[in-house]
């Protein structure tokens, strides 16, 4: 499962330990998962219409651990289209350097671009995986309405909560992929639009350091620093955003890993533990907000009582930073009480609670290196203290300037 689990086990009685009694010995070695394969109706499908397509593009969602890259990268070198990558598709780091070119990570800032979106109007998009959090693309595929929008998920459910989707493949990433016959005949001005599109994003998102210092900023930096073999846990609402913003493509190995918790944030310092302590031999890192993290805080009791290995980054901007971007934040009588709420709290003495090396960060220039700064504590917590009111300026006018640039093309 992908969220929380609460199990009930009942206990014998009476609930006494008998010590002189001897467990069986295990039978069970491995197990192996199954793949779902794509059915030979399906393969003639989509490799008939992704062969007739002129205007076209790939759209990876979040996938199932475990699953294959290799194979998504094979398919990307054969049909050579351009591939709109969410960041939990794992897609953007460990990139192969002759798949790069057909990556495009900045799709949710240039979709926000009315003449870029007339540009890329297609008649063709293939989904793997889940749909992307990217509210910008849901609605540029729901108002542009694509003839043939494909599906292609391993989850029987069927998600499309926009409904446009045309066909579903019920499938999961597999060697499939690698026997389709596609003989690409996407339209070369068409992918050079997306191209050049990617490299103005990529260009404002890499200079944002020069000029910034809001929490995207800080992202930014923060995923410079991360080390080769890395695994960053992101929380819900501005973190996962933000890396979706300011991941870039990069051949460092970095696993991002989120999960939405009870509500959207409760429950994230719980499962970042458990799935760090999983990972023997990576770093592990957690990016959350303050409210997420006060939400879930008595999850750090699992350090007392086995050794637990992970950095976590909370970005302190005094409540719920997400809402800033939405109307409500300009309907002043009750945004703070209902959705900025505000607690004035900081962490520093949670750290000393158990037992966690703290560090205070105020500006971007103390962020830089403080990731990789040694110490034998094998728990760090690193509290940014941001300003909400700052973040939307900043980011609104990255967006303002992509959109300008892009107006131009």
């Amino acid at each position: 499962p992908f969220g929380p689990v609460h199990m009930n086990v009942p206990f014998r009685e009476p609930l006494l330990i008998n010590f002189r009694e001897s467990l069986p010995e295990p039978t069970f070695q491995r197990s192996v998962i199954g793949e779902i394969s794509a059915s030979d109706e399906a393969k003639i499908l989509l490799t008939k219409i992704m062969n007739e397509t002129k205007r076209g593009f790939i759209v990876v969602g979040e996938l199932s651990l475990g699953t294959d890259l290799q194979v998504m990268w094979d398919f990307i070198r054969k049909v050579k289209w351009p591939v709109l990558v969410e960041s939990l598709s794992n897609l953007r780091t460990n990139i192969p350097s002759d798949c790069k070119e057909f990556i495009i990570s900045s799709y949710d800032a240039l979709l926000k671009s009315e003449s870029f979106k007339e540009k890329v109007i297609a008649e063709t998009v293939i989904r793997f995986g889940a749909q992307p959090v990217s509210k910008f693309l849901t609605i540029f595929l729901t108002k542009s309405v694509p003839t043939n929008y494909v599906v292609v998920d391993e989850d029987p459910m069927f998600r499309d909560s926009a409904s446009v989707s045309s066909h579903f493949i019920h499938a999961s990433i597999g060697n499939w992929l690698r026997e389709l016959d596609i003989q690409s005949a996407l339209d070369t001005h068409y992918l050079n639009t997306w191209r050049k599109s990617e490299e103005i994003a990529m260009k404002h998102v890499l200079s944002y350091l020069e000029h910034e210092e809001d929490e995207g900023a800080m992202v930014r930096t923060i995923i410079e620093q991360l080390p080769d073999e890395s695994d960053l846990f992101v929380s819900s609402s501005m973190p996962i955003r933000d890396i979706d913003t300011f991941l870039m493509p990069t051949e460092k190995d970095i696993q991002i890993i989120a999960n939405r918790g009870a509500n959207g944030i409760d429950g994230v310092v719980s499962t970042a533990l458990g799935y760090s302590s999983g990972r023997a031999g990576r770093n592990s890192y957690l990016l959350i907000g303050d409210l997420a993290f006060l939400h879930d805080i008595n999850g750090l009791i699992a350090t007392r009582y086995q050794p637990c290995e992970l950095t976590i980054i909370v970005f302190n901007n005094d409540g719920g930073g997400i809402f800033s971007y939405l109307s409500q934040a300009t309907v002043k009588e009750y945004y703070e009480d209902l959705f900025g709420t505000p607690t004035a709290l900081q962490f520093e003495q949670i750290a000393k609670m158990y037992d966690m090396e703290y560090i205070k960060v105020n500006k971007l220039s103390e962020m830089k290196s403080i990731l990789n700064r040694q110490s034998g504590n094998s728990l760090k917590l690193i509290e940014a203290f941001t300003n909400r009111q700052e973040n939307v300026i900043s980011h609104r006018k990255l967006w303002s300037d992509i959109n300008k640039e892009l107006e131009a093309l």
